[in-house]
């Protein structure tokens, strides 16, 4: 992913810590987004992760837009696996963005029978009296 994950808040004052800028710049750069291995990286806890996420919400959008750059990989690797002629890729893309088109694996379920209906059914009539 491209180094400029960091360099994106420069116009403003940063209100990031020193362990967390060395955070985001494993996480986006080195661990694939991996929050548990970033953490051992650099040698903290996975609840001081959650804490700065709460509690710090430019360290959130900085994490928000490395995720969000995985994807944008992620998805261009597809694209080229597709364009590569990929069966399963292409499949898999069907699958996932092809919906409306008709390219969808359902199961159908009966959900209106009902125990309870079918029971009072079974039962023999009794006579008025």
């Amino acid at each position: 992913m491209p180094n400029t994950i960091l360099n994106m808040n420069k116009k403003k004052e940063s209100t990031l810590s020193a362990k967390q800028k060395a955070f985001i710049k494993v996480f986006s750069e080195k661990a694939g987004c991996n929050i548990s291995v970033t953490c051992k990286k650099i040698k903290i806890e996975r609840r001081t992760y959650y804490n700065w996420l709460d509690s710090n919400a430019e360290f959130k959008a900085l994490i928000e837009d490395a995720q969000e750059s995985l994807i944008d990989y992620a998805e261009t690797k597809l694209h080229q696996s597709i364009m590569d002629g990929n069966l399963t890729a292409t499949i898999f893309y069907l699958k996932t963005k092809g919906k409306n088109r008709g390219y969808i694996e359902t199961q159908e379920q009966n959900l209106n029978i009902n125990p309870f209906e079918e029971l009072m059914k079974s039962l023999p009539e009794i006579p008025d009296k």
